[in-house]
């Protein structure tokens, strides 16, 4: 029987609630208890719990830089900052995961940076600056690479349904899925589902998904949750999304 690690990905709504926000890592770290999470929207305390913390603050396309951003953290495996070519820092972020077994995760967290007013834009970005990573070309080239992929994308094909045709567009939303899938990674989520609402959103009565984990061929997940628990209803208006693999 391999070991079993528990990933997730969650926007923690530091934006909103920044004076309530280690209330989200306190839920982060004691109640979904990941051994790798991706984060968006979110600022790491001082004192975090996690043993491993990859974090950096967004910057948005005119400059500005936020005080909260993206990151990859550990609970007890070791990891490094992967450093790349890089459109939209703080946006994306990535790491290398050492795993049990002497294997190497390289792990990427994903904000959908609204660029007037797109995220398809951003996402497209993003997808190309991992390219020679996902692709192991040019120094990446013979690596056999373990992805985790995941974040609030801020894109899902239920805008394309919706908007798409109001828009003059009607697959622009599934392009960069279709990109990710062309890297060789699967959703974690099931193909024949339906759409699992992540994000509660006030002014709209659409069960929006807009976070998602992704993985390469090699890393199967036994099981795929979003948690919808109350108690992170004040936190973030995102919920986690948490895998269990088995190495």
């Amino acid at each position: 029987m391999g070991q079993k690690l528990k990933m997730a990905t969650w926007n923690m709504g530091y934006w909103q609630h920044p004076k309530i926000h280690e209330k989200a890592w306190d839920y982060l770290f004691n109640e979904i208890s990941p051994d790798i999470a991706l984060v968006q929207e979110a600022r790491p305390p001082g004192n975090t719990a996690f043993q491993g913390c990859i974090w950096k603050p967004v910057k948005r396309v005119s400059g500005k830089e936020e005080k909260w951003g993206s990151g990859v953290l550990t609970k007890s495996l070791p990891l490094k900052e992967l450093e790349f070519r890089n459109c939209h820092p703080g946006a994306l972020v990535g790491a290398e995961v050492e795993l049990p077994g002497n294997k190497v995760l390289s792990a990427f967290s994903l904000y959908g940076l609204l660029d007037e007013g797109y995220a398809t834009t951003t996402v497209h970005r993003m997808l190309s600056d991992l390219t020679f990573i996902l692709m192991g070309k040019g120094e990446y080239k013979g690596k056999n690479r373990n992805v985790l992929l995941g974040g609030d994308l801020n894109i899902s094909v239920q805008w394309d349904e919706k908007y798409g045709k109001e828009a003059r567009y009607t697959h622009a939303h599934k392009l960069c899925f279709d990109r990710i899938e062309d890297f060789g990674l699967t959703s974690c989520f099931s193909k024949n589902a339906e759409y699992v609402q992540t994000l509660r959103y006030a002014r709209s009565n659409v069960p929006w998904q807009n976070d998602y984990l992704f993985t390469s061929k090699d890393l199967k997940a036994e099981s795929c949750n979003v948690i919808s628990d109350p108690k992170i209803f004040p936190l973030s208006d995102h919920n986690p999304v948490v895998i269990e693999l088995s190495l």
